[in-house]
């Protein structure tokens, strides 16, 4: 398909700069290192760089279609030998474009999303892990990706639009029937799931995040809300939305929610909700949670999961699993050899002789949550290792190092991903907490930049019955400081603490 018909069909307003290129679109992508003759190269202004810079790679590349915001850096020889279409906003082109392109796999697959501020990936993985068992089905979460044959580690939350639909369509391919993915506000707002006909929704929970983009906290919920209207304007049939109701946002979800969608509420608190979580009981290996659901009190064992926050967690997911068909019986068999999530309140060490857990947790009230559960196990005291992210909301960080001064016994703070911002800065601000509650350092807590060294640290001092939460980059394989990328993995730093000094 060539590009004015491609968007002739999407619908798009549009503008032809020029037409000369003549060859056929095939594939669509952001990236001006993967472009051929056969690609259409979109470019987006984004938050540190700007997509039209590339354009004159992509062309020396052979790409001879393109689409663009600004003309103004196009030169001659572009113009008379490609096919220039100019937009309001790339990114929306992208998303409609790529369905499209990718022949609408989104139309075809069952579809659902998982959103809120915490519990996403936790609910994503288990919700896939629970469904496999019966439907072949893709999912998508900030760890990782599958879809057909097709496997590997996520760069975000949500993957830009070209990628999502291409793979989508993979799984189609591959006869694959559900599809789960992780959608982060984010992916709302920069409509990298734009126009994704929706079967279900699910949201996890709500509280303070992103500030640095959206500036106040109605902004941010308007776009979970952003989801939900997506879910309701779906032409899909049966579709559904399940909704933590025991967040306080939870009950302006179920409002946002029009006819066309079955509200399925869970609630530890609401004794009519659709899942009322009756009780649950924690063992070393997990949880036993027993719920009611139509007058019914069913019991579930879920492995490796720990911590009070996924009981509600826990429920969500296999609130969708049963709408999608699976009995509570399958459900229970699924449950058996789930592995767990990385870096989500992950126990690597227990108790031999302290315990060590890393956990993603990275806001407010996701760090205040985990401290919480950490004292609960804890026979002796809490030691916490974390920082701030760079480039990101200020404000939650002061806020943040007060949370973990009040419930921590010891804070080691360090680096987490700086990018650009400098990380003394980055620290005085988490330090300003401590100070607020009226810590000194060197007594209640200390700096160490180098973020292995601060793990390698708190193992040094722990004691028999500690433990020590490594916080803020969980499953994460790299830390970001400046623009360099390195090689970091909180759990692997630890298990080789650990092997170095059984080999000494």
């Amino acid at each position: 398909m060539v590009l004015k018909s491609l968007l002739a069909e999407v619908l798009i307003d549009f503008t032809l700069v020029s037409d000369n290129s003549g060859c056929d679109i095939k594939t669509i992508t952001l990236n001006s290192r993967e472009t051929s003759d056969s690609a259409l190269f979109t470019a987006i202004k984004g938050f540190q760089k700007d997509g039209h810079l590339y354009v004159m790679d992509a062309y020396k590349n052979g790409c001879r279609n393109f689409i663009i915001e600004d003309s103004s850096l196009l030169n001659d020889e572009i113009k008379s030998n490609s096919s220039i279409a100019l937009v309001k906003n790339s990114r929306i082109a992208i998303g409609k474009i790529s369905r499209v392109l990718y022949n609408y796999p989104d139309k075809i697959l069952n579809v659902t999303g998982v959103t809120g501020t915490k519990g996403k990936t936790t609910v994503t993985t288990l919700l896939y892990h629970i469904i496999s068992r019966k439907i072949n089905a893709s999912y998508f979460t900030t760890i990782r990706y599958k879809a057909g044959d097709m496997f590997g580690d996520s760069e975000r939350t949500t993957m830009e639009a070209d990628k999502l639909q291409y793979l989508l369509d993979k799984s189609v391919q591959s006869q694959e029937k559900t599809a789960i993915i992780e959608v982060s506000s984010h992916a709302v707002t920069l409509h990298r799931v734009e126009d994704v006909e929706w079967n279900g929704g699910i949201f996890t929970s709500f509280s303070r995040d992103h500030l640095d983009l959206y500036g106040t906290m109605e902004a941010y919920f308007e776009a979970k809300l952003d989801f939900f209207r997506a879910l309701n304007a779906s032409p899909k049939n049966n579709k559904f939305a399940v909704i933590n109701i025991d967040d306080p946002k939870g009950s302006d979800v179920v409002k946002i929610v029009n006819s066309t969608v079955e509200v399925i509420t869970v609630s530890t608190q609401v004794k009519n909700a659709t899942y009322y979580i009756k009780k649950s009981t924690f063992t070393k290996t997990g949880m036993i949670i027993s719920f009611i659901h139509n007058t019914e009190e069913i019991m579930l064992e879920f492995f490796n999961l720990q911590g009070h926050f996924n009981t509600v967690n826990s429920m969500l997911a296999v609130a969708a699993a049963h709408k999608s068909g699976l009995s509570f019986d399958e459900i229970k068999t699924a449950l058996q050899d789930f592995p767990g999530v990385d870096g989500r309140f992950d126990v690597v060490v227990n108790n031999d002789p302290y315990t060590v857990i890393v956990d993603y947790a990275h806001t407010p009230d996701s760090l205040s949550g985990i401290l919480d559960e950490c004292r609960k196990i804890a026979k002796n005291k809490v030691f916490i290792v974390f920082g701030c992210t760079g480039d990101r909301d200020t404000e939650k960080r002061e806020i943040m190092g007060e949370i973990a001064c009040n419930k921590a016994d010891y804070s080691i703070i360090t680096n987490d991903d700086t990018y650009t911002e400098n990380e003394n800065q980055i620290v005085e601000m988490i330090v300003k907490g401590y100070h607020k509650s009226g810590a000194v350092e060197g007594k209640d807590f200390c700096i160490v930049l180098d973020r292995k060294k601060a793990i390698e640290e708190a193992l040094r001092i722990a004691q028999e019955g500690d433990v020590v939460l490594l916080a803020g980059m969980g499953h994460e394989k790299i830390q970001i400081l400046g623009t360099v990328k390195h090689p970091h993995n909180d759990r692997e730093t630890v298990l080789q603490h650990i092997k170095n000094n059984i080999d000494q």
